[in-house]
């Protein structure tokens, strides 16, 4: 009979690093994760203290991210959890008003972002058999409504595609990744929005009374996503790799 594995037992002395670590579900998943004896990493654009150690770096500056690993590790002596929940909306707009610059910018951050601490950290990753959390989302995997987002939208695709992806890369190296796909949560992510003409874009969506079949209007906290997280990093998820965890409350069923 295998014994039940209690996930506060999993993370004693574990060492991680979360990005977006100074709000939402970047700062959710340290808070929750230093609150079960990891000793984390927090790193983000902004000024940063919710962790044991605290980068200010941009994720999209390879140079900075490789700097920031290393530091961690020295500081640490190790590497067993990578969580990569900063991102950003980018350019929201009709696709003729949206400059191909602020694509890019955008997959620089969204996805450029998180191979840039896999490329430094997977060698760490690998000697602990540790785990990788992607923060994707429901828009790019169920839902594609979001009418004028859909450079965001393609951008987390991206981060889906590479969870599933390097799930089959990374196994034989004895590394798990897997994703959790958010859907309305309140955070603070839409003051990186930049908004381009008149809301809405294109066809309005219309849904049922209540978007989220289990309640309502009333979105996600970032301690939702930020419990679901904990669970994919435990031990208690040691044989799930490759795969999502929609926290949604149902809304990309509709």
């Amino acid at each position: 009979m295998t014994s039940r594995v209690p996930i506060d037992s999993s993370f004693v002395g574990k060492r991680a690093i979360v990005t977006g670590g100074a709000s939402g579900i970047g700062l959710a998943t340290t808070e929750l994760f230093r609150s079960h004896g990891a000793i984390v990493g927090a790193v983000d654009v902004n000024d940063c203290q919710s962790g044991d150690f605290n980068y200010k770096a941009n994720i999209a500056d390879t140079a900075r991210v490789s700097e920031t690993v290393e530091s961690f590790v020295k500081d640490t002596g190790g590497l067993d959890i990578l969580v990569l929940a900063a991102g950003i909306n980018g350019a929201v707009g009709r696709v003729d008003d949206i400059q191909p610059d602020e694509v890019r910018q955008l997959f620089e951050v969204n996805v450029v972002g998180i191979y840039n601490f896999l490329h430094v950290g997977l060698k760490y990753l690998e000697k602990a058999n540790g785990s990788v959390v992607l923060v994707g989302s429901i828009n790019g995997s169920r839902s594609f409504g979001w009418a004028g987002a859909s450079p965001y939208v393609a951008s987390k695709a991206a981060v889906m595609a590479l969870g599933r992806s390097f799930a089959t890369e990374f196994g034989p190296r004895g590394v798990r990744i897997n994703t959790v796909c958010p859907g309305s949560t309140d955070t603070e992510i839409n003051a990186t929005t930049k908004w381009r003409g008149e809301y809405p874009i294109g066809r309005r969506v219309h849904y049922p009374d209540g978007m989220m079949p289990l309640t309502g209007s009333k979105a996600a906290t970032a301690q939702d996503v930020a419990n679901a997280i904990l669970f994919l990093s435990s031990d208690a998820a040691s044989h799930i790799t490759g795969t999502e965890i929609f926290v949604d409350a149902g809304q990309s069923l509709i």
